[in-house]
């Protein structure tokens, strides 16, 4: 069996002993840290060389991970490790397959396949085994060393092929026969359930798999590298289409300047308010500045160089800054009124990763070397670090506690929030009955956790509730310091 697949299983048992039960732990920086110096490891043994590009895949990877214990919000939890599976393949296609300038359309396909061609290689260590098996079959040298090294292969593999047999039937047999699930539970007393441990082992098969279909899919370099075709389009209908385009949005941002930020009244029709202008037409904008970015992309994919055409691209970069620039108004206004929800908090993120892409997106109407996937991937690892770290539900508790006689929605706070808002609730005044619930249950939940779960925002969460029922209940044991 080759160094891969040992390693494989090395790391599958890792990813067990961190992600168990476990999706927010401490233990998922460490996770990270073990699997980037494992690519490390697997780049040098397979004769790629270092560059300084590496490192800084690497500390993205790191420093996202850094992020997940420091909040219990699934939704950053679950897009951090998105962001930093796909910083992965990214930098796994372009170190095996030898991209420098993979271009947009290049980079999304390459992604997609990559995944396509690693579901593929799920069966990839059953496969491994076999051939390992054959090998041993086949040395005839040394008779006794053959038969040992072939039954170790056949034992393994019978392993294999019984652990799912197992699971189905442990599974049947337990919720069968009372007496037989008390015995099994007994002897599995440190687990306390027997669907743990099919549970334990999932993680570890998952583990395995899925590094092994990395290093396979990357050393086999199977996938196609896609770009668009190199023969270049005349621009006259290019130019036509972006024209007219650029004179419609040149009268468009002009009524934004005048109506949406000079706060003009004189363009708005009468039934409307000043705040109602404002409130509509934010999801809107936001369609209309994507096609604009795949308008800007396909004319400089598909049509020769043209200074006409340059220009009325550049055109339409600048009316789809001030398209992004009036959605970013008309949403901070909407939460001068109303506060601060999680999607208000993501729309803004999204309008600033645009506005990112449409930078990298202008500067390449005037050249062709800018790497404009990489500088996309770039753009989406740093806007996202910066969503990670300002905890969107602390920072929604902070704004709208400031705001609680106009906001008055505790309840959102308390059950729509994660526990990164408990320490900016507990000056609440008013909802005793509310907060005293929602406290007592942060600290039950807390004090059953073990070390390998631990989560700062948890904890924060945690000593906020326990000084909040210090102050207001009388009921509670706080004997317990964990």
């Amino acid at each position: 069996m080759n160094k891969t697949f040992k390693l494989s299983v090395l790391y599958g048992i890792i990813y067990a002993v961190c992600m168990f039960e476990n999706p927010s732990g401490i233990t998922f920086p460490i996770l990270v840290l073990l699997m980037v110096i494992g690519l490390a490891g697997f780049t040098g043994y397979s004769g790629e060389g270092f560059t300084f590009s590496d490192i800084l895949y690497a500390t993205a990877c790191i420093a996202l991970s850094v992020t997940v214990p420091l909040t219990q919000n699934k939704v950053n939890i679950y897009f951090t490790k998105v962001v930093i599976f796909t910083l992965i393949v990214v930098y796994l296609v372009k170190k095996f397959y030898k991209v420098r300038n993979m271009g947009m359309y290049g980079g999304l396909m390459s992604i997609i396949c990559f995944v396509v061609e690693m579901i593929a290689n799920i069966q990839a260590p059953f496969k491994e085994i076999n051939l390992s098996t054959k090998k041993s079959d086949n040395n005839e040298e040394d008779e006794i060393v053959t038969k040992s090294s072939s039954g170790k292969n056949m034992v393994l593999v019978g392993i294999l092929v019984s652990i799912p047999i197992l699971l189905v039937v442990l599974s049947l047999l337990t919720s069968a026969d009372a007496a037989f699930r008390k015995v099994l539970l007994y002897m599995f007393d440190s687990l306390n359930d027997i669907k743990s441990i099919c549970t334990a082992i999932t993680y570890i098969f998952i583990g395995l798999f899925v590094t092994y279909s990395f290093a396979k899919t990357s050393y086999d370099k199977k996938i196609k590298i896609f770009t668009f075709d190199s023969k270049k389009y005349n621009p006259v209908a290019a130019i036509t289409v972006s024209i007219t385009l650029s004179l419609v949005y040149v009268l468009f941002s002009v009524i934004q300047v005048v109506a949406l930020f000079g706060k003009g009244t004189y363009f708005l029709p009468e039934e409307y308010t000043y705040a109602q202008y404002a409130k509509e037409g934010f999801y809107q904008l936001v369609i209309v500045a994507i096609i604009n970015m795949i308008i800007i992309f396909v004319c400089k994919a598909l049509f020769e160089k043209n200074v006409l055409l340059q220009g009325c691209l550049t055109v339409i970069s600048l009316c789809t800054f001030i398209m992004l620039a009036s959605s970013a108004y008309r949403l901070n206004m909407y939460i001068n009124t109303y506060h601060l929800t999680f999607a208000r908090i993501l729309g803004m993120i999204v309008l600033f990763v645009a506005a990112l892409y449409m930078i990298g997106l202008t500067i390449s109407i005037f050249t062709d070397r800018f790497p404009v996937f990489e500088y996309a991937v770039a753009a989406t690892a740093i806007a996202y670090m910066v969503f990670a770290l300002i905890r969107p539900d602390a920072l929604i508790a902070r704004e709208n506690v400031n705001h609680i006689k106009e906001y008055k929605d505790v309840r959102y706070l308390v059950k729509e929030l994660s526990y990164d808002a408990a320490p900016y609730l507990v000056d609440l005044e008013g909802y005793e009955d509310i907060l005293e619930d929602y406290y007592k249950d942060i600290v039950e939940e807390y004090d059953s956790k073990d070390v390998r779960k631990f989560n700062v925002s948890e904890y924060k969460a945690y000593v906020s509730a326990k000084e909040y029922l210090r102050k207001h209940s009388s009921s509670v044991d706080f004997t317990s310091n964990k």
